[in-house]
């Protein structure tokens, strides 16, 4: 998904290479016109080296610079013609030190935009003087331009190679959901207790937390046991006792029943 603008802005990338395209065809054309020949590479490869500049000037006044490097592929010849090509500007065209070239990017090539501005000074400034017969012309109908002129074009302009690789923008995707929280399915199982003689049991809901809290800081009350819980114990511990005449055991678990009917 591509923002509303990139659309825009690949077309004004396009313009601006074309803009380029034709301002470099016309100057090199102005070059190729005043030298009288073709030049075969790029404008900025054929001035690298500074020979091509000073040739430009004796071309349009003669005899200007007496000694400059031919073909000169060192940094110190290129600094040389530079210079050469930089002091004749100033004395005899009107350049200021902002019009001047930098050797160092003559000779990389990392400043095509401030050669075409100097070469189209130097170039209005011949005609106006008389020196050449025409400046700079924009012609009625420009060539088509080839892949490795564009590429060029969009590496002097810092612009990407192939403009339809432009990164999209991220789409903003939602947050997934949260989970629902965990549900605990398992029953709550509450002590069943007697409550009558019947036989039926009802469960004992456990008390309110306010109730338990009361209950849990209240002192504990003294409870006293019943004759069942005392001699219902009794009783099992007589029938354990295995060495107990039969008897005897008869007779003691007659008393106790007695004893527990009179007490209920």
């Amino acid at each position: 998904m591509q923002s509303p603008d990139s659309g825009f802005t690949i077309r004004r990338q396009d313009m601006a290479v074309l803009s380029l395209l034709q301002r470099i065809y016309c100057v090199k054309a102005w070059v190729e016109k005043t030298m009288e020949r073709i030049i075969p590479e790029t404008l900025a490869k054929s001035c690298a080296s500074g020979t091509l500049l000073c040739q430009l000037v004796n071309k349009v006044r003669p005899n200007s610079i007496a000694v400059f490097h031919q073909n000169s592929t060192s940094v110190t010849q290129c600094v040389h013609n530079v210079n050469a090509f930089n002091n004749i500007a100033r004395h005899f065209f009107g350049f200021t030190d902002d019009d001047c070239l930098l050797p160092m990017a003559i000779f990389n090539g990392s400043d095509v935009q401030k050669l075409l501005a100097s070469l189209t000074k130097f170039a209005e400034s011949s005609k106006t003087q008389g020196l050449t017969p025409t400046g700079i012309e924009v012609p009625t109908e420009y060539p088509i331009f080839t892949e490795e002129e564009t590429a060029e074009a969009r590496r002097i302009l810092c612009l990407p190679q192939d403009a339809s690789r432009m990164v999209p923008e991220c789409p903003t995707s939602p947050m997934p959901p949260l989970p629902p929280p965990a549900v605990n399915h398992r029953p709550v199982h509450h002590p069943v207790f007697p409550t009558d003689m019947d036989g039926e049991h009802s469960v004992i809901a456990p008390p309110p937390a306010q109730e338990a809290v009361s209950s849990a800081c209240a002192p504990a009350e003294k409870r006293v046991a019943g004759p069942d819980e005392c001699l219902i114990p009794l009783v099992g511990k007589i029938i354990k006792k295995a060495d107990v005449v039969p008897a005897v055991l008869w007779s003691a678990t007659i008393v106790l029943l007695a004893i527990l009917n009179a007490v209920h």
